[in-house]
């Protein structure tokens, strides 16, 4: 090779490579003037703190959860109080979504990644857009197809690894030219309003009485939080069968609701007429459930009210100390403080219809004939059972 050679391919080598730097700035300066660079935010100005209502939306759905005051609520279900934890995660993860690489489609290969807007064709994703307290729009998000990823072959004791999501095609605020991969597949965003309601239930602790008011009534009550359940009434040859009041020590002590019922009357879920649950526990709170229509297999229409009968004062026990009052006093009233909150927020739960499932009141909803043994059969003399009499062998024969 010679000296011109040489040159000449020298001057070929710095072309190429800077075109090749040329083009890669170019791309990088697109990322960066939308604010879209790979391993920055996706959205480089994200206001947490005057985010004050979220709609997400799909083709066959929609909710809505909103502040209302200082409290995050589902618009859908009457404004009830909405899970916190789950709105917050999400913000939180728009906050720090950051793109991993660009994704350059066209428009004709946006239904092949879910990234067309609901409403407006096949292929369509999950839109979720944030807005002020004003409902003006800050920013949205079009959540696309979820990235699979195949698990190990050996990650699974049963044999194949499976796939499972690892991220997602996500394009913000309607940008074409913004499409990403983001590492976040967002599993935890659903359109069902349930899905987004506090689930925090009342509790029944320390069950004294249950009381059901059905087609065939009756009442149970204990001495003590240890002590055995008795029927009130019981008749002459009535046993109650201990089996099906054990779980009465429980009763209601964890409930949980399906979902809120809005815009119905009480006729048309049938609590104009109700089944009714009333628990008295030892602690002096008293539960009223009225229990409706059964939804399908699995669910009851219910209303529950709540009320207390909380000692204002302690009663000093007979041979009580004086050093120890104050201490007793002490605890006496950091229990009630307790119990009266308790109660605060147990009774703002009355205005509302829920839908349980049927395993949260079948310990209890029973007619009164379901608790009690089976009569057993009067047994056969040997006459009456057609066996022949003999008389007794004598033993000296």
């Amino acid at each position: 090779m010679n000296s011109k050679q040489f040159k000449l391919l020298i001057l070929v080598s710095v072309v190429i490579i800077g075109f090749g730097a040329f083009k890669l700035s170019r791309e990088r300066s697109s990322w960066q003037d939308s604010n879209k660079e790979i391993g920055g935010k996706v959205f480089a100005e994200f206001p947490l703190n005057e985010i004050a209502a979220i709609t997400i939306k799909t083709d066959s759905n929609e909710v809505e959860v909103a502040k209302s005051g200082d409290i995050w609520t589902v618009v859908n279900r009457g404004d009830y109080p909405a899970n916190f934890d789950s709105i917050s995660g999400l913000l939180r993860k728009v906050w720090e979504l950051k793109a991993l690489r660009n994704v350059k489609v066209g428009q004709s290969q946006l239904a092949g990644l879910e990234l067309v807007e609901p409403g407006k064709g096949n292929g369509s994703g999950t839109l979720l857009l944030f807005k002020d307290g004003s409902g003006k729009e800050i920013h949205s998000l079009l959540l696309g197809k979820q990235h699979m990823q195949e698990g190990a072959a050996n990650s699974s004791p049963f044999g194949g690894g499976g796939s499972y999501a690892n991220g997602r095609y996500i394009m913000p605020d309607g940008e074409n030219d913004a499409i990403a991969l983001v590492q976040e597949p967002f599993s935890e965003v659903r359109t069902s309003p349930a899905d987004w309601l506090l689930k925090d239930f009342f509790k029944v602790a320390q069950a004294k009485s249950i009381e059901v008011t059905t087609t065939n009534s009756w009442k149970a009550e204990r001495q003590s939080e240890t002590g055995d359940w008795k029927l009130v009434g019981l008749k002459d040859g009535e046993v109650l069968d201990t089996t099906k009041t054990s779980g009465f020590n429980y009763a209601l002590s964890s409930p949980s609701f399906t979902d809120i019922v809005v815009d119905v009357e009480p006729i048309d879920v049938g609590l104009t007429t109700p089944r009714q649950v009333v628990i008295t526990t030892f602690d002096g709170f008293t539960y009223a459930v009225d229990a409706g229509k059964k939804v399908g297999e699995d669910d009851y229409y219910i209303k529950v009210k709540i009320d207390a009968d909380l000692p204002a004062e302690r009663v000093p026990g007979a041979d009580e100390k004086e050093e120890d009052k104050a201490r007793l006093d002490k605890e006496f009233a950091d229990a009630q403080a307790t119990l009266k909150k308790k109660l605060e927020q147990e009774q703002a739960l009355s205005k509302w219809t829920y839908k349980v499932s049927n395993y949260t009141l079948n310990s209890v909803l029973k007619e009164r004939n379901e608790l009690l043994k089976e009569p057993e059969p009067p047994k056969e003399t040997a006459a009456e059972a057609g066996i022949p009499f003999t008389d007794p062998v004598p033993l000296n024969q």
